[in-house]
């Protein structure tokens, strides 16, 4: 189904054709560009999507936790999604984290101290 909006823009370019007594070349390719421009339109307008980031930040998180595995998190961490960056995943990722631990410094240190060794880190 044709919209008014389209039939006004044939409208106009034959006007316009007619005024400048343009060649016929030039109107197949102004005719070709206004097709062009109104399924883009059309299209572009019906896509549907789900842009509220903030409600999948959870499952990134997630996500994110799962792709690291060499590393051991203390509970309840928290990455920062914003300042991280992940290339790979499992135990050939390379990148930078961004974590956020609730507990205090010594206990962090502590409990890295314990656990690296059995994720395959020194000291």
């Amino acid at each position: 189904m044709i919209s008014d909006n389209f039939i006004y823009l044939l409208i106009l370019i034959i006007i316009v054709l007619i005024a400048f007594k343009m060649s016929k070349k030039i109107f197949k390719y102004l005719l070709i560009a206004a097709l062009g421009s109104y399924i883009f339109i059309a299209l572009t307008g019906c896509s549907k999507g789900d842009l509220d980031l903030a409600g999948n930040m959870e499952n990134i998180q997630e996500n994110t936790l799962t792709r690291v595995q060499d590393i051991p998190f203390v509970e309840k961490s928290k990455i920062d999604i914003s300042r991280s960056l992940i290339l790979g995943e499992g135990k050939s990722w390379s990148g930078q984290l961004v974590v956020n631990v609730p507990d205090p410094k010594p206990d962090v240190f502590n409990f890295y101290v314990n656990n690296l060794e059995n994720f395959g880190w020194k000291e």
